[in-house]
């Protein structure tokens, strides 16, 4: 989603303390994911962030995320 030359994102949170800034995923579909229960808590979730780099997280480990916003440069 883009709003304004800013594009929405989410930031994650997890039992480690550590948080996953700017991936590029919107707060809806997190939403879905987290409480899809095909996802068992022992599934890594694969996520690209805004740079193309990417990541892997298990369900399990994630303790909550945020919507975010990234200025889109013209």
């Amino acid at each position: 989603m883009e709003l304004k030359g800013k594009q929405t994102m989410v930031d994650i949170y997890v039992v480690d303390s550590t948080v996953y800034t700017q991936i590029d995923l919107t707060f809806d579909a997190m939403w879905r994911i987290m409480n899809d229960t095909t996802f068992n808590d022992d599934r890594f979730i694969e996520f690209t962030f805004s740079d193309g780099a990417r990541a892997a997280i298990r369900k399990r480990c994630i303790s909550g995320f945020t919507e975010s916003m990234e200025s889109i440069d013209s």
